[in-house]
């Protein structure tokens, strides 16, 4: 049985150009988006959005209908700390964010998606040759993201036919892939010209590389978290993923691969290292992601693990104490960190407080302050047990806080990222 996939992005027009991001600092004005309600839970519990610059004892006003709040005051000036109030029968969710700098903000992004003009549809006919096994897959990836398929699955015999939409010439790429015995074989035929409205007949990928190598990642930097690491090699041609490898134990660590020599070498390999150590003190872990091509290794470098130093952690069944009154989240993190996350989740006899926090590198502590009484029924932290996870991101070299807040999401990289995780458990005593 064979299994066909073909990929590409959706070709056409460009989607109606939207307003850039806006340069100028924040001088009297402040508008704010959101869909926090998406992130609440049951609507029906819920009593209200409200938006609060700074504490929100000057500025403060419920979220409209349209998800827009409007703050036009000539004393907002500079970067502006924001927090969404939600607050049900059952739980208050803060929803901070520190130092925005753009006059308009989204704090929940969407995805931008191609509205594409008119697309036409071509077809593969063809063969599988050099089979071992029934067991295939076959991918078809745009060489130059014109195309955009589907999937299909091929007969016993290796025979396979696919759609693939686009317009205009529509250079691909084709992969087949079969299992035997858990180890894979591959061929690629790469660089089929066709265009919309045509069908390719005779279509032939020989079966002609095995997984018979290996490929050595390293991992620097790696001991402040354990002694183990989880290695994830995926294998992509253009955007469509193709299969994975993976791998755990000390580095440096060993994956079975293939060689990579034309016209695999057209093959990039993003490469996840995992590494992490579950104690006494909670939860520290560390995720990294690296691109490489035509087969050279991957070094991986992980950063510093991100600290928390005003409170300590414990585990919920031994955790930490800190007192309710100064209670303060201070932390140390990688300069290169896009962003900090924190995620608070307190709760009393008969009320929940989640407080997450949202905060850029250069920003190293936070002070959850006094909510406002006419809003919600829990003011303050209340006494009690609390798990607390903190998360710093980089989401790319180019990447920057800001980006986070523009209209659409930025598109997703796929190597030069990491992530490093902090998670543990506090008891609040007053």
């Amino acid at each position: 049985m064979l299994f066909l996939v073909a990929c590409g992005d959706k070709p056409g027009k460009p989607p109606p150009a939207e307003p850039g991001p806006s340069n100028a600092p924040i001088q009297g004005s402040l508008t704010v988006h959101s869909r926090l309600w998406e992130d609440v839970g049951d609507p029906s519990q819920l009593v209200g959005i409200y938006v609060l610059l700074g504490d929100g004892s000057r500025f403060r006003q419920p979220l409209g209908q349209d998800g827009v709040a409007r703050f036009v005051d000539p004393d907002i000036q500079g970067p502006q700390d924001v927090t969404l109030l939600a607050v049900s029968t059952e739980k208050t969710f803060a929803d901070t964010y520190l130092a925005l700098e753009q006059p308009e903000v989204w704090l929940q992004q969407y995805t931008k998606e191609d509205t594409g003009g008119e697309t036409g549809q071509a077809t593969l006919k063809g063969r599988i040759t050099g089979r071992t096994s029934v067991v295939q897959d076959v991918f078809v990836a745009s060489a130059d993201q014109q195309g955009h398929g589907n999937s299909t699955r091929a007969a016993t015999d290796g025979s396979f036919e696919i759609d693939i939409s686009g317009s205009g010439v529509m250079p691909v790429h084709l992969f087949a892939m079969e299992y035997v015995h858990s180890t894979r074989r591959f061929g690629l035929k790469s660089n089929i010209t066709l265009q919309a409205g045509q069908t390719l007949d005779d279509v032939e990928i020989a079966l002609v590389r095995a997984e018979d190598q290996f490929q050595q990642v390293s991992v620097e930097n790696f001991e402040p978290y354990g002694t183990e690491a989880f290695v994830t090699m995926d294998y992509k041609l253009g955007t469509m993923y193709l299969f994975r490898s993976m791998a755990t134990g000390a580095p440096p660590l060993q994956l079975p691969s293939m060689s990579l020599t034309p016209p695999f070498d057209l093959l990039q390999m993003v490469t996840t290292v995992t590494v992490g150590s579950d104690g006494a003190a909670g939860v520290t872990s560390a995720s990294v992601t690296v691109l490489t091509e035509g087969g050279s290794s991957p070094v991986v470098t992980i950063p510093p693990p991100l600290q928390l130093t005003s409170i300590p952690l414990g585990t919920m069944e031994a955790p930490a104490v800190a007192r309710t009154e100064g209670f303060t989240l201070t932390w140390n993190v990688a300069p290169t960190a896009q962003v900090v996350h924190a995620y608070l989740n307190a709760q009393s006899r008969d009320h929940q407080l989640v407080w997450r926090l949202t905060a850029p590198s250069h920003v190293t502590s936070f002070t959850p302050f006094e909510l406002p009484a006419e809003l919600t029924p829990v003011t303050r932290l209340p006494p009690g047990l609390a798990s607390l996870s903190m998360w710093a991101k980089n989401n790319g070299a180019d990447r920057a806080y800001a980006d986070l807040f523009n209209q659409y999401e930025s598109p997703v990289q796929q190597g030069g990222t990491w992530s490093l995780s902090r998670q543990g458990y506090v008891r609040l005593v007053e």
